[in-house]
């Protein structure tokens, strides 16, 4: 789906199979003082879904002629029902926040629960976070059967995490135990310390029987 000479795209998720099939993208991660360089490989028409008004702006300018804002209290496209939820990734720790005015980064990231009609059950992307009390309210509000959690332990600046890691997963699982974890991210971007045979091994010493570890490229139904 996506080159890896471009780590930029790995900020995006995607909901579909592959650029030549793409219908619509959703950006999970505020990429307001980047260059954006995957945008320049994206139809213009792409229906876009946006975390907030300002990164709208953003995307518009850049050619975009479909930006639609997530809302809180739910977007509707195509029988699908998008709810965006809050992240931490950094906003509460003081050096990684010192660490973004440095790079001129924003720590503004959010997740989002897809509900439709044709599903047994909720499915939420937890988006560029750590296990905070934002997940837990989302996980209580919207009750998904399947979480999917970036868990590759990202730090930034060095010991200060950004995203999960094996033992925020631990904490999600444990205090959600009927709940279907899909680990994401492993191996995914530069400044992981989770690879997927930790994690595998780390799974295996906690008993986290419901959490899928998938290799690049592999598919998973529930």
């Amino acid at each position: 789906m996506r080159p890896k000479s471009d780590p930029s795209l790995h900020e995006t998720a995607l909901l579909t199979e592959g650029l030549g099939d793409l219908r619509q993208i959703l950006p999970i991660r505020d990429r307001a003082q980047r260059k954006i360089g995957p945008t320049e490989l994206l139809p213009k028409k792409l229906p876009l879904f946006s975390q907030s008004v300002q990164e709208a702006k953003i995307l518009s300018g850049l050619g975009f002629t479909d930006v639609r804002v997530l809302a809180d209290s739910g977007t509707d496209f195509n029988g699908i029902h998008l709810f965006r939820t809050d992240c931490d990734h950094g906003s509460s720790n003081l050096v990684t926040m010192d660490g973004y005015r440095d790079c001129g980064f924003s720590e503004k990231a959010s997740g989002v629960v897809f509900e439709s009609n044709l599903e047994k059950t909720r499915f939420y992307l937890a988006g560029d976070t750590i296990y905070c009390q934002y997940v837990v309210d989302a996980i209580e509000k919207y009750t998904p059967g399947v979480v999917v959690v970036n868990a590759a332990g990202a730090q930034f600046p060095l010991g200060h995490l950004l995203i999960m890691n094996q033992y925020d997963v631990r904490s999600l699982m444990r205090h959600f135990p009927e709940i279907d974890v899909i680990a994401t991210h492993v191996e995914g971007v530069s400044h992981a310390t989770v690879t997927r045979p930790v994690l595998r091994k780390f799974a295996r010493e906690n008993n986290l029987n419901r959490l899928f570890i998938p290799n690049d490229g592999q598919t998973i139904e529930f």
